[in-house]
């Protein structure tokens, strides 16, 4: 099986890993959950990963440039560890009609950016770069293999393919 998408659309890529999954929002809990979590579930856990010659990987959560990146940098170190771990990233795009005029979505309250580009302002619609915008991504352990998403459907995971 290949990684999931939750919904349609642009900002969902379909053909991921197992164990990486893309969803429309930043709330992985709720996708994994419904906002309900159970006793075991243990949320967001300490992550410290040598990347393949690039930053290190010490937050689970952060700013990347595709999920395809973070996967070729981080997925053998994250498939080693012992605990049961599903990333999930979500897109943000760049919206340069707001270049300028303040707010908009900020690099400083995302994590650490593990990305190519070089941010050089605060907001991402100021940027000169990332004309596609970026994604965050967010690490989740969970002490049990619990559900997966299939066309955007919460099923139990009884095959257990997306758990890195």
């Amino acid at each position: 099986m290949s990684g999931m998408g939750a919904g349609q659309g642009k900002d969902v890529v379909n053909d991921l890993p197992e164990g990486f999954i893309t969803i429309l929002h930043h709330n992985p809990d709720f996708v994994v959950w419904g906002g309900n979590s159970p006793t075991f579930y243990q949320g967001y856990p300490e992550i410290f990963i040598k990347g393949k010659g690039y930053a290190d990987l010490d937050e689970s959560s952060g700013v990347c440039d595709s999920p395809q990146q973070f996967i070729d940098r981080y997925a053998d170190g994250l498939r080693s560890d012992p605990r049961q771990l599903s990333v999930f990233f979500t897109h943000v795009p760049k919206n340069p009609g707001n270049a300028g005029l303040g707010g908009g979505w900020r690099w400083s309250k995302w994590g650490q950016y593990l990305g190519d580009g070089k941010k050089t302002t605060e907001y991402l619609d100021d940027e000169k770069e990332f004309p596609d915008g970026v994604w965050c991504f967010q690490i989740l352990q969970l002490d049990e293999k619990p559900m997966k998403i299939v066309d955007g459907v919460l099923i139990v995971n009884k095959d257990q393919k997306w758990i890195l």
